[in-house]
């Protein structure tokens, strides 16, 4: 079947949502997320781009962590739940939409989490009061229709005010160290199923960076780039490890690791928790991520049919380029293309990673600036990187 164009599945996610605008997120009358059933529709059906189906996927993924996992009454989740179309349009609108930058889609998602787990337990009254609340935000939303950052804009704004007890506001001044320690367990419990994370990216985010964001707030408050950074790489680092990642996931996270790896350790240093423990731990997940990348490598080697010419066999991960003359210490390849085109390497202390394209790696060997110690003739490697790279480029496109 031939595939959809980002348009044309934009295009039949408006007609959808029209057929749905009375339901809260299930149709049919089952109970079924819109999402999953989308995913289920279009792998067995009509096919997406790679770049649209891992889209679904994480908007499908968000929704699960933030709004499905929650222990509050279901009439509130099913309200969230009509967001899921709109989300998603969003989401395949906006290329930076689970980058850094992030869009005032995923905000909304993120305060109506908020606003349900501080809501856990309400009683009858709260909760319909609430519900009354919440499905007035949704329902201005959709009828707006536009699907423009300042119709999320203005519904988070509303949620501001929406609260069964005391709403905690966004842009409020730091609170106290009682507050903030709440504050710190809520957002944390809303992002992750502690049981479902591996035990030592685990001990990283309760034992070290949840200080980092209790500091945080108390300096800064909600309103702070800080805050929202900190909770923000805290999402990276939990979807980083999550059962399936795609290419694009990958992608990210190779270009992202080094950035997440210094911020972590700026944070930990500042909040005083770069204890020897938490060396080990920050180590321990580094290496973590790098055996998820390198797993979904090698499925996508597999996927694409690449084939490696035998001069290139030698730079694979736990090979070495010397990257100084004057030295004889080298750094370590601890990830190679898979349709990426990045090469990523550890300094020998550890501590650093560096992302070198194929051609810079490629120009650097041939030119003799670096040295492939494994390598028998560094103009044949640096041809064959080349090689490689137009492979990698060609795969991307198709």
């Amino acid at each position: 079947m031939t595939e959809l164009t980002k348009e044309e599945f934009i295009a039949e996610l408006i007609r959808l949502q029209a057929s749905e605008a009375d339901s809260a997120g299930a149709p049919h009358g089952d109970d079924m997320p819109t999402l999953v059933r989308l995913q289920m529709r279009y792998r067995a059906g009509d096919k997406l781009s790679a770049r649209d189906a891992d889209i679904l996927k994480l908007c499908t993924q968000l929704f699960r962590n933030d709004i499905e996992s929650l222990d509050c009454d279901s009439r509130l989740i099913k309200l969230a739940q009509r967001l899921q179309v709109p989300v998603l349009i969003a989401a395949l609108q906006n290329s930076g939409f689970f980058g850094r930058d992030g869009h005032p889609a995923r905000d909304l998602v993120g305060k109506i989490s908020s606003v349900l787990l501080e809501c856990s337990g309400a009683s009858e009254s709260e909760v319909s009061e609430l519900s009354g609340q919440l499905q007035s935000v949704i329902d201005d939303l959709l009828a707006d229709g536009t699907y423009s950052k300042a119709s999320y804009e203005e519904a988070a704004a509303r949620l501001e005010n929406v609260s069964a007890g005391a709403a905690v506001p966004v842009n409020s001044a730091p609170p106290d160290a009682a507050s903030a320690r709440r504050r710190v367990a809520v957002e944390l419990q809303r992002r992750f199923p502690p049981q479902k994370l591996p035990p030592i990216l685990r001990e990283l985010i309760e034992q070290g960076w949840s200080r980092v964001l209790y500091n945080t707030l108390l300096k800064g408050g909600e309103g702070s780039a800080d805050w929202r950074d900190g909770l923000t790489l805290v999402d990276e680092l939990v979807m980083s490890v999550a059962p399936d990642i795609s290419i694009e996931q990958r992608n990210r996270m190779l270009e992202n690791l080094p950035q997440w790896l210094e911020a972590l350790r700026r944070g930990l240093v500042r909040a005083a928790t770069l204890t020897p423990r938490m060396e080990k731990v920050l180590s321990d997940v580094q290496e973590l991520i790098m055996s998820r990348v390198q797993s979904v490598d090698s499925e996508a080697a597999g996927e694409a049919d690449v084939v490696k010419d035998p001069q290139l066999v030698e730079v694979v991960p736990g090979s070495s380029i010397m990257t100084d003359k004057n030295s004889d210490t080298a750094w370590e390849v601890v990830a190679t293309p898979a349709r990426a085109g990045l090469f990523v390497l550890r300094s020998p202390d550890g501590s650093e990673l560096k992302r070198v394209p194929a051609a810079e790696l490629a120009q650097r060997l041939t030119s003799g600036e670096w040295q492939h110690p494994e390598g028998t003739d560094v103009m044949v490697h640096a041809v064959d990187l080349l090689r490689q790279q137009s492979r990698d480029l060609r795969a991307t496109n198709s």
